[in-house]
């Protein structure tokens, strides 16, 4: 595999730029739905390569953090993920009136629900982050990786956020009063899983590695 730069898009984490043989590609991190909830297909799917054009260059701001702005989002998303548990205790009580009886089957449906509003939030997100391109002729076809740090990193993230949503959702199955904490609890970390593809390759500027380039005539 040879090494390339992958590089940011400012405010845009659907995509990321690939400087390669000294010349800049755009891939679509979230082309295949399947990676709203597996952003680790990332890693194992051959990415399409769009060649940006001199007319799209202009349009196009690569992202300019650096490990500063990195470590302050960092701060940040811990300082979230701190509120969300506090905001949970202190509402509690207020939530534990919207509880209402339920069984298996309701269940299993308020599950489904909670899950697949949080996929339609990506969705919609996701439609809204799209760039047209003076040219979407694909250049050829490629596995991108970052650094094998961030990969490490993000399959561990990986399978904690799984784990809380698997652990929340057999709590719910189980109950036989429904709790809002456990819907919500679900569809918080759905979202945070589908929204991993922000630090799948990292959200600065970094190396990478490109392998099984398979070009198009």
């Amino acid at each position: 595999m040879e090494t390339i730069t992958i590089d940011a898009i400012e405010k845009n984490s659907k995509y990321k730029i690939v400087n390669y043989n000294s010349q800049l590609f755009i891939i679509d991190i979230n082309k295949s739905k399947l990676t709203y909830i597996f952003p680790l297909l990332n890693y194992v799917i051959r990415h399409k390569m769009i060649e940006i054009s001199e007319i799209d260059k202009s349009n196009i701001n690569i992202s300019h953090l650096d490990e500063d702005d990195k470590k302050l989002g960092n701060k940040l998303g811990f300082l979230g993920a701190g509120i969300g548990p506090f905001i949970s205790v202190i509402g509690r009580p207020l939530l534990d009136y919207m509880n209402f009886r339920t069984n298996f089957l309701l269940n299993i449906f308020l599950i489904l629900i909670a899950i697949i509003s949080s996929l339609f939030i990506k969705s919609l997100v996701d439609r809204k982050k799209k760039i047209s391109l003076s040219n979407n002729k694909c250049k050829a076809y490629a596995f991108v990786l970052p650094e094998i740090k961030h990969i490490i990193k993000n399959i561990l993230i990986n399978i904690i956020l799984i784990f809380f949503i698997v652990m929340l959702s057999i709590g719910t199955i189980t109950l036989r009063i429904s709790s809002v904490i456990f819907i919500l609890g679900i569809m918080m970390f759905t979202i945070i899983l589908s929204s991993q593809n922000v630090y799948i390759y990292d959200k600065i500027n970094t190396r990478g590695k490109i392998g099984g380039v398979r070009w198009r005539k």
